[in-house]
């Protein structure tokens, strides 16, 4: 494992950035001096003291960072609306098809027949 200079982070022998800040890792030539993973006691006069963060019981900073494990978006749901008038739209169609099939027995052909001479008896009452 090799420890990033920057952030500490234990990474990969392979890894030649670190995974936590991108930083470079060191070669191994400098390896060689070992990076103590705790920051200096005393800070320069005119730097401000490094800023702690709480981190709750039984987390690690690491975990704060990591990609969340929820797996791909739900595909979308097609809204309400497109299914009524896809239902719609359909229901005109099968009473066609019915419509059609029932013009096309006996029954169906004296049904419409006796409903247009009804209709034109209708019309011409109306006309008088």
């Amino acid at each position: 494992m090799r420890t990033c200079p920057n952030c500490g982070h234990q990474n990969g022998e392979n890894d030649r950035f670190c995974s936590n800040c991108g930083a470079p890792l060191a070669t191994a030539q400098s390896e060689q001096e070992p990076v103590s993973a705790t920051p200096p006691t005393s800070t320069p006069s005119g730097m401000p003291s490094p800023v702690s963060f709480d981190v709750p019981p039984g987390a690690s900073v690491e975990d704060e960072w990591r990609m969340s494990s929820l797996g791909p978006p739900p595909s979308k749901k097609r809204p309400l609306w497109l299914w009524i008038v896809i239902a719609l739209i359909g229901l005109c169609l099968l009473t066609c098809v019915g419509l059609i099939g029932f013009g096309l027995t006996d029954t169906g052909q004296r049904f419409f027949e006796d409903l247009a001479t009804e209709a034109a008896n209708q019309a011409t009452q109306a006309a008088d």
